[in-house]
């Protein structure tokens, strides 16, 4: 999943989505930065890792 897919999933801008993984100021965003793999110079995230987040965080 990449960070326009996670943004759109996560009904958030992508600059904020950006501003608040830099930050690490939420759980939420901690747990997301695990979810996170770097190919070179993409990023992606699990997709099965932040359907756990988010199903946790509506629980």
């Amino acid at each position: 999943m990449t960070y326009p897919q996670l943004a759109e999933l996560l009904k958030r801008s992508i600059t904020g989505l950006r501003y608040s993984m830099s930050k690490q100021d939420s759980e939420f965003s901690k747990e997301l930065l695990v979810a996170r793999v770097k190919l070179g110079h993409r990023v992606y995230f699990r997709t099965d890792q932040v359907a756990e987040i988010v199903d946790r965080g509506r629980a």
